[in-house]
């Protein structure tokens, strides 16, 4: 048996020409993101796509052009390195501005909460060391039936955005809560959200929060 909404509501609200709408549909666990600037009276069809993680958390997923992306940080934790530890084979996971081994401290911390995971590359391939995964497409670090996006996935999703110039200001979250102020050129009418989590440095440090996003 299945259960549909069938009473419609309406809320007002002021919109603009230009304006963009955006929506966060659910269907139990699976959140999808829409997107749009209606000239007109319009109806959405909605399709949903399981994406959680090895640590049973769902993220919400977007439609850009004919592609499907993840629209959250990725925050699989599975154990915690401190910042003073690094390796170009071994797997190794941060949180910013954490420099502990315990995973629940770690995700205790705002940075987490806010920006969820950083990865080295072994990590982030899953395990798997030197491997060119941004021309592959491998799993790694990702929820089951994702992908690390290669550089022509990434060269497509940046062209439907308008190209490089524009595509960053369509990813990214609004507003200076996350993002440093004055982020005057973000619209998100992507859905994308993107947000800046920073980076571990070779030099042990972590820099970059707010700031920017790899």
């Amino acid at each position: 048996a299945a259960l549909f909404k069938n009473v419609e509501s309406a809320k007002s609200m002021q919109y603009e020409k230009g304006d963009v709408l955006y929506c966060s549909a659910f269907s139990g666990r699976l959140n999808t993101i829409l997107t749009d600037s209606p000239v007109e009276r319009r109806v959405y069809n909605v399709e949903f796509h399981p994406c959680t993680d090895s640590g049973n958390r769902d993220y919400p997923v977007v439609k850009i052009g004919n592609q499907w992306w993840m629209a959250g940080n990725l925050a699989w934790l599975p154990e915690v390195t401190p910042s003073a530890t690094g390796s170009e084979t071994t797997s190794c996971y941060y949180v910013y501005g954490y420099n502990g081994t315990n995973v629940a401290e770690a995700k205790a911390s705002p940075a987490y909460a806010a920006y969820g995971s950083l990865y080295n590359w072994t990590a982030a391939m899953g395990g798997i060391s030197g491997s060119p995964g941004h021309q592959r497409g491998i799993r790694g670090a990702c929820p089951a039936g994702w992908h690390v996006p290669t550089a022509g996935e990434w060269d497509e999703l940046s062209a439907f955005l308008g190209g490089a110039n524009t595509a960053g200001g369509a990813m990214k979250a609004t507003g200076t809560l996350l993002w440093e102020s004055p982020n005057t050129e973000a619209s998100n009418s992507s859905g994308f959200t993107a947000l800046p989590g920073g980076a571990r440095l070779n030099d042990k440090s972590f820099l970059g929060a707010r700031l920017t996003g790899n």
